[in-house]
Order: structure tokens, then C-alpha cells, then sequence
């Protein structure tokens, strides 16, 4: 761990200080995931100080766009081999992360009295998610965080497809699928699987689409 010096000479070269670097990388994590992030010039100078080595993907992405220059180029070190190289692609799983980010998910049971979805419902796929953040902070780019974040977002999906729900919960529901969904895709980020990743931060549901 040492002080990130490419870092440093590309934000020179682009004349930009730490609060405006967070500030940038923060309106373009908006208009990549519809929430502006909540990077500091704290996680900028962790960067310079090399404290943190590999930042999580939607900041390296957005990183990557205000300064014109890959996260390696940047001074950024993967935290496994498996975040530097880029995997083969699966024509199979990009289907089901489309079905995942699109909503194309469909009822599991047919035939059954609708169950209604409610705020345990909610709670229990939160508590979910909440493992998949934590799993994707602690392994960074691993297949698992991914594969997990995708089967998640398929399940909100198909439980709100064969469940009644009051507007509040659908809303909540519709929200969470979203966020899980662009999960799923910045792990794909994490490990160069390009095509994985903008399939699923191209078509992330929220309410009413």
C-alpha cells in the first residue's frame, strides 16, 4: 500500500481538486443509478493515500468517465485476479439478468390463492440484500455476489407477479428489485463482464415502468 501517484497526476492534468472530484463522481453515479452517490473528499484522499486500492465499481466507473481513464490507469490495484480479468460471457445468464432487470419474471405457482405481500416481505428481502452489500465490500467482483443479486432480483420479481400487494409494498418492492438489480451489475463490472452489467443498469425497474 503506497501513495496513489497516477491518481494524483490525473487529477492535476485535469485540474481537479478532491471535493470537486467527489462532487463529479457523485452526479454521474446519479445519472447512472438515479441516486447520486455519497463520495467525500475523504474517499478521494483514502485513494490518494492508497488506503483504499479498489474502490467499489459504480464509483470506479464514475471515476473512470471525469477523468478519461481506465481504473488500472488510474492507480487502482483489483483486490482479486478474478476483478482484472474478464470471464467468458454466458449468451445463458445474460438472459436471465435481463429477465431479472427487466421484470420479465413470471409467477412460480398457477392455480394458487394470490398470497399477500406485506412489510415482512419487504424486511425479508432487505435483510437479503443487506448480506449481498456486504458480500460484494468483503469479495469484490466474485461470480457468487452476482449470482446471488440476480436470483434475489428474480424473486422479488416473480413474488410480486403472483402476489397481491397494497401500492406502498409494490413501490418498496419495485425499489428494492432496482437496487438489487444494479448490484448484480456492478459486480459484473467488478469482473469485466461488460455486457452483463449494462444489460442490467439499461433496464433496472422502479416503480411504474
Amino acid at each position: 500500500m503506497g501513495v496513489n501517484r497516477k491518481l494524483a497526476a490525473a487529477m492535476d492534468a485535469c485540474q481537479i481538486k478532491q471535493v470537486e472530484l467527489a462532487r463529479r463522481i457523485n452526479t454521474e453515479i446519479g445519472a447512472l443509478t438515479g441516486r447520486e452517490g455519497h463520495v467525500t473528499d475523504r474517499d478521494i484522499r483514502r485513494w490518494l493515500d492508497g488506503k483504499t486500492q479498489w474502490p467499489q465499481a459504480k464509483q470506479r466507473v464514475c471515476v473512470e468517465k471525469v477523468l478519461g481513464r481506465s481504473a488500472i490507469d488510474l492507480g487502482f490495484v483489483p483486490r482479486s485476479k478474478s476483478a482484472a480479468q474478464a470471464p467468458p460471457e454466458d449468451p445463458m445468464y445474460r438472459r436471465t439478468l435481463f429477465a431479472a432487470a427487466t421484470g420479465t419474471a413470471v409467477a412460480l405457482t398457477t392455480g394458487a390463492a394470490r398470497p399477500r405481500l406485506g412489510q415482512s416481505d419487504v424486511n425479508r428481502f432487505r435483510a437479503e440484500y443487506a448480506e449481498i452489500v456486504a458480500d460484494d465490500q468483503a469479495l469484490g467482483g466474485a461470480q457468487q455476489v452476482e449470482n446471488h443479486a440476480v436470483e434475489l432480483a428474480m424473486r422479488i420479481k416473480s413474488s410480486l407477479a403472483a402476489g397481491g400487494a397494497s401500492a406502498w409494498v409494490r413501490t418498496k418492492l419495485y425499489c428494492l428489485a432496482s437496487d438489487v438489480t444494479c448490484s448484480a451489475a456492478f459486480a459484473a463490472i467488478d469482473a469485466q463482464a461488460r455486457t452483463r452489467a449494462r444489460i442490467g443498469l439499461d433496464n433496472k425497474q422502479g416503480p411504474g415502468r
